[in-house]
């Protein structure tokens, strides 16, 4: 993960994801830590860069 972690942080979870950026599904890696999620975009995609979401800002998840 290129996203530096705080000092209390731990990765949980990762693996291959893509995040809908207007009508282009951009590739990458999604990683699950003890804080947040952090979505990493290949180099490869016209959209680039990172996308972060604290926990605490997310109120469901689900299964489509």
């Amino acid at each position: 993960m290129k996203t530096e972690m705080v000092a209390t942080e731990i990765l949980l979870r990762k693996g291959s994801a893509n995040m809908w950026r207007g009508i282009e599904a951009v590739g990458g890696e999604l990683y699950l830590t003890s804080h947040r999620l952090v979505f990493e975009s290949h180099s490869l995609n016209i959209q680039r860069g990172p996308a972060r979401i604290d926990l605490s800002n997310i109120a469901t998840a689900g299964r489509e």
